[in-house]
């Protein structure tokens, strides 16, 4: 199980549960967020990185399933490419749970001032609050359309639900997909 601890503090003084920063984690201070009131942190596992995250063979042909425990400073959503199995609200504590086998590269996760709005039976939206309403005007409906296109050429969706979350402006690529029961696409609000 994968246990984090997102702090509120300067870099020097973030503390995780893993040896070095390496480049998948990015914390960015509230001034790289749309925002600008709170700190944002993302991960980017593509394609090899998620080996400086957490001990894996970092490689698409080693699956498993996995479990993360994430504590948060208060007023952060704690986001992953995982089902969210239970939150603690007194502790903090984020319990997360991905029942089937995936690449280490496709465990993400994403902490901030986010908050959600229903965009489809089976799709959500996740943006800091100052975006959520062009989150909501840009893909109100559409994810709906995807997911039935997709069905009919491929079958049913496995992973239930296709929740999508905008990130800062300071997001070096243009989107990540990670599959998961709550799919969180990351996408930038730039791009459709």
């Amino acid at each position: 199980m994968l246990h984090l601890w997102l702090q509120p503090l300067k870099w020097l003084q973030r503390q995780c549960l893993f040896n070095s920063p390496g480049t998948q984690i990015w914390w960015l201070d509230p001034e790289l967020t749309y925002g600008i009131s709170k700190p944002f942190v993302f991960t980017q596992g593509h394609s090899v990185c998620n080996r400086s995250f957490f001990p894996c063979f970092d490689t698409p042909a080693a699956k498993c399933p996995y479990s993360a425990v994430v504590k948060a400073p208060a007023g952060m959503q704690v986001l992953m490419s995982a089902t969210q199995s239970s939150y603690k609200e007194h502790e903090r504590v984020y319990e997360f749970e991905m029942e089937y086998p995936v690449p280490a590269y496709l465990v993400a996760l994403a902490a901030g001032e986010l908050v959600p709005a229903d965009i489809g039976p089976r799709s959500r939206v996740w943006a800091e609050p100052c975006l959520l309403e062009t989150a909501i005007s840009k893909l109100s409906g559409r994810v709906e359309r995807w997911l039935s296109a997709a069905e009919s050429l491929y079958g049913p969706y496995i992973w239930g639900r296709c929740d999508i979350v905008f990130l800062p402006p300071s997001f070096p690529i243009v989107a990540m997909e990670n599959p998961l029961p709550d799919l969180h696409h990351l996408v930038h609000p730039g791009e459709r």
